[in-house]
């Protein structure tokens, strides 16, 4: 469209011959979201432990064989927890040897554990599941109960570790 005659051109509306490209932006190192080592994972906090792909827990979990108990879906949300957690603290996404943990955390692979230990792991993991629905995060009375050290064990080492001292957890 044509230029009305009553109407000025200020300097600025006049074409330009060639714009020029605006500098780049300076490249940094810092980027403070990316996570390159163990030590630069968020603990705790509103983050939890992030980690890759915690989702496959489900798919893990759904999988595996245990006695699901009256409440089974609050069990899932709370081995979800569990599952991630180890996960995430290791980099990486869930794997079965995950699951196998937390179920022995739980006593629900109850092989190799003793009455007594068994017993008392059921009333823990009924303490969880009750106190799951009040949880801003699922799990986290559990994580908070339960040591890293062992959470990180293999599941043999955990067994022989809650025979001997079933305390270890809560």
């Amino acid at each position: 469209m044509g230029q009305q005659p009553n109407l000025p051109i200020g300097e600025a509306e006049r074409p330009v011959a060639r714009l020029g490209r605006a500098p780049e932006a300076r490249w940094s190192q810092h980027r403070p979201g990316e996570i390159k080592s163990p030590s630069d994972l968020p603990t705790d906090g509103p983050f939890g432990r992030p980690g890759p792909d915690a989702g496959w827990a489900l798919r893990l979990i759904a999988g595996s064989d245990f006695e699901r108990g009256a409440r089974p879906g609050a069990l899932d949300e709370l081995l979800v927890a569990l599952v991630g957690a180890r996960a995430a603290a290791n980099g990486r996404a869930p794997v079965p040897v995950d699951v196998n943990v937390a179920l022995s955390i739980l006593g629900l692979r109850n092989q190799d554990l003793e009455p007594a230990t068994i017993e008392y792991l059921a009333s823990r993991r009924e303490a969880w599941l009750d106190a799951l629905a009040h949880e801003w995060r699922n799990g986290a009375t559990a994580l908070a109960d339960i040591p890293d050290e062992l959470l990180m064990d293999t599941p043999v080492r955990i067994r022989a570790r809650l025979n001997a001292q079933p305390s270890l957890v809560g």
